[in-house]
């Protein structure tokens, strides 16, 4: 069988903060641990705390996949009738439309509306301490440079503060799970009976605007013989 897994980002991360990109950023705090007044910085700790946003799109985005199953089994030039199945379970929260359908010539067709989403809670936050050298190279060198110009000015705050890395947040993982993910579960089906609202969940007690599964596969039709007419 063909099996496909999807998920949707829960959340989205700006890249962009008062002072323009992460590197105005970086550069405006670096130049308020280096500015002192009377020997006092105007600022004790490197920061970036980026915006996160609970609706992670803009608009409505529509997806459309088309999900085809492996070639069909045959014996010799013999084709044995066969019935394209599905059996799939996707768990969304309000807002989000999802229809799994006969896409014709043997495929199975899934749209996802993206609409106006109940946004989650965002998980608990935690502070988080990257050092210099984690962004690379080149950013390592210029904090040791300045941390070099600090000591032989003997002006050994800012160095301290510079050594002890960039202030940032991180958060607890979301997870894809929910009580519903082993209800209403579009058990193996010909994709031509798939009815109304199987297979789908609505659950906004978890974060992710859609997540879940979908198998494609090709299976043998029973042939029923007649014994009383051997041509049925």
């Amino acid at each position: 069988m063909t099996s496909v897994q999807i998920m949707s980002r829960p959340y989205t991360v700006s890249q962009q903060f008062a002072e323009g990109n992460f590197i105005d950023h970086l550069l405006a705090e670096v130049a308020k641990v280096e500015t002192t007044i009377l020997g006092i910085p105007l600022s004790f700790r490197v920061e970036a705390h980026p915006a996160v946003f609970t609706t992670p799109y803009d608009g409505r985005p529509y997806i459309k996949l088309l999900v085809q199953p492996p070639p069909r089994t045959h014996v010799g030039v013999i084709v044995r009738p066969q019935r394209l199945m599905v059996s799939f379970h996707f768990t969304h929260r309000s807002g989000v439309a999802v229809q799994v359908f006969d896409a014709g010539n043997g495929t199975v067709g899934l749209i996802v509306v993206l609409g106006d989403l109940n946004p989650a809670q965002l998980p608990p936050k935690h502070d988080l301490t990257v050092q210099w050298s984690e962004l690379g190279d080149k950013y390592s060198y210029v904090i040791d440079a300045l941390q070099i110009a600090d000591i032989l000015t003997l002006d050994i705050g800012p160095a301290v503060i510079l050594n002890r890395g960039i202030l940032t947040d991180i958060y607890d993982a979301p997870r894809a799970s929910s009580p519903l993910d082993n209800q209403n579960v579009a058990a193996p089906i010909g994709i031509d009976q798939i009815k109304q609202g199987a297979g789908l969940s609505e659950d906004d007690t978890q974060p992710f605007p859609i997540y879940g599964w979908l198998n494609v596969w090709w299976q043998e039709e029973q042939i029923v013989v007649n014994p009383n007419d051997p041509s049925v």
